[in-house]
């Protein structure tokens, strides 16, 4: 017999990856035939090291005409033609409504991968509200029918879908974020110097960024002696993206670091005491699962998806969105007590052990797959 040809449908290989490398090498180790679309880009050499096949398709992030996205589409359509997949896995809001939509016209199964709900859903609900008319009908053109499985990181975003009735009564399951490899970090303690609070994040403003710098300032002006760190870069393909010469004036001004982006995520996390990410809403973020991982304690936001990812005053504090004065009251509480900052990081790596270990999560990925092509 063949082997089933998977087909990854991603907008970014660098997110490919980050979050479904390691999902995707082991669907190759169990018998897969692997093919990763999406642009062309550094990623590429990764992918291709790995073992996979890379297929280069366009980029359609981001807002465009419908001549423009049609157009896409119709590139979707003809991928799937041409590489005859037996199942396909889509990987963020574009690829998910393209691919599956593409997918139930060739009547192919789908895996799609809810990772957030994306600029449409976060922030104030008057946001764009003809877009989420249509993104919510996009979804359910894509993914309600037997043979399209949704895969959430939160229970709050697949409640959210099933009141859209969007998915397939028992096609939508909940598999917590993109696991990590408990064996990159090592969760010593930090070395003993002035605090580290860090932020990493791709630099848009529904990280909660403009909140970070401006609770920095504030515990600045209380005297606190600490450096404040951003790390990530802008995203052009965001339209809440910070751009680049406000980090600039931000680092120039003293009251913040910009460090820009690193793929040494281990590294950076080792010379951190406090990471921080006050985003607006999240899937389950990866840098919150890295920072247990790293055995860091985390200041994030109580919203679906963050609060997901620590356990409330044992690994994590919660603060209220989009409130700069609140972040830095929670910040101010972990620099004050070393020791909890301590304990809460024992308990942040224990936690990391228990829900997030990459292996549980390949595992789980691999048993759906199994159930769409059964």
């Amino acid at each position: 017999m063949s082997k089933p040809k998977l087909l990854y449908l991603v907008n970014e290989g660098s997110f490919f990856v980050s979050h479904r490398l390691p999902i995707a090498r082991a669907a190759k180790d169990a018998g897969y035939d692997v093919l990763v679309a999406c642009p062309d880009s550094a990623a590429t050499e990764r992918i291709e090291r790995a073992g996979l096949r890379h297929v280069p398709i366009r980029g359609y992030r981001g807002l465009a005409g419908v001549i423009r996205e049609l157009a896409a589409l119709l590139a979707v359509m003809r991928l799937l033609r041409r590489e005859r997949p037996d199942l396909v896995h889509l990987i963020t809001a574009k690829p998910i409504l393209f691919g599956g939509i593409a997918a139930r016209l060739a009547a192919i199964p789908v895996v799609a991968a809810i990772s957030g709900m994306g600029y449409a859903f976060t922030g104030p609900e008057d946001r764009v509200p003809r877009l989420k008319r249509v993104l919510l009908a996009g979804y359910r053109a894509a993914l309600h029918r037997p043979k399209a499985y949704a895969i959430f990181q939160n229970d709050a975003d697949r409640s959210f879908f099933r009141q859209q009735n969007i998915c397939w009564p028992g096609r939508d399951l909940l598999i917590p974020g993109s696991g990590v490899d408990l064996d990159l970090f090592d969760p010593k303690p930090p070395p003993q110097r002035r605090p580290r609070v860090v932020l990493p994040a791709r630099m848009l403003r529904d990280k909660g960024v403009f909140e970070f710098v401006e609770a920095a300032r504030l515990l600045r002006e209380q005297g606190y002696e600490a450096d404040f760190c951003l790390q990530g870069s802008p995203d052009g393909g965001n339209p809440t993206t910070i751009p680049e010469e406000t980090l600039r004036d931000w680092d120039r001004s003293g009251v913040i670091r910009w460090n820009g982006h690193s793929d040494n995520v281990p590294g950076f996390l080792e010379l951190a005491d406090i990471v921080v990410l006050p985003s607006y809403r999240e899937g389950l973020p990866k840098t919150l699962i890295d920072a247990a991982a790293a055995g860091r304690p985390t200041v994030t936001t109580d919203l679906p998806g963050c609060r997901a990812a620590i356990l409330p005053e044992q690994t994590g504090l919660l603060c209220a969105a989009a409130d700069a004065r609140d972040l830095a009251e929670k910040i101010a509480m972990l620099l004050d007590d070393p020791v909890r900052r301590l304990e809460m990081g024992r308990k942040g790596r224990a936690f990391a052990e228990q829900r997030f270990d990459i292996r549980t999560i390949v595992a789980q990925h691999l048993d759906v797959y199994g159930q769409a092509l059964s």
